[in-house]
């Protein structure tokens, strides 16, 4: 029987990453998230700070930038070496056993491979903004523009790798507000999960 994984993606600073968690906790089975960054940089081929920036953020791209983008001799940039290393890392992860997992196109990636419960969290802006002040204080000048540009970066990259909408609500399986909070939403995902 194929492995049932749990994907969930996330509007930044709504509080996705942790329900993520949660449900893995309740459920008994790994959640990979920060995780994917610290094995993919151990690899030695890209340096941490380049897989926060690019792992799921599109980069903002102009001509100049086209032009001083290196490509290999296939034609790849680091940013489709980094999304490729990602892919084949998330269905490694995936043929282990059950888990959860958090953003980088997982959905996409697994689609054809294992049993899916593909989960969207969202959360209403100022909910986001008190969020996102609690992790950073008051050092981020302009907050909403901030989160906008994030889900703005998010969206580019899933499309720029899927050819889908991000945050289209057929691609998902279930879409909870955070709002009911973190337990509530990671034992419904829990509860639904034991159906699959």
């Amino acid at each position: 029987m194929k492995n049932r994984i749990i994907t969930i993606n996330r509007e930044y600073s709504s509080g996705g990453g942790n329900i993520a968690k949660k449900t893995a906790e309740i459920l008994g089975i790994p959640c990979h998230d920060s995780d994917i960054i610290d094995i993919l940089a151990a690899g030695g081929e890209f340096a941490e700070k380049f897989i926060v920036e690019n792992g799921e953020y599109a980069v903002y791209k102009s001509k100049l930038f086209e032009l001083l983008t290196s490509k290999d001799n296939g034609g790849q940039s680091a940013q489709d070496r980094l999304y490729a290393a990602q892919a084949e890392l998330i269905r490694k992860l995936a043929a282990e056993g059950p888990c959860v997992i958090v953003g980088r196109c997982a959905e996409y990636i697994l689609r054809d491979s294992v049993k899916l419960m593909r989960v969207f969290v969202h959360a209403e802006m100022p909910a986001r903004i008190a969020m996102l002040k609690e992790e950073f204080g008051n050092s981020i000048e302009n907050p909403e523009q901030y989160l906008r540009d994030r889900d703005a970066r998010r969206k580019a990259y899933y499309f720029a790798h899927t050819d889908i909408e991000w945050s289209a609500l057929a691609n998902y399986d279930l879409v909870v507000d955070s709002k009911f909070g973190i337990d509530a939403c990671a034992k419904t995902i829990a509860h639904l999960y034991k159906t699959l």
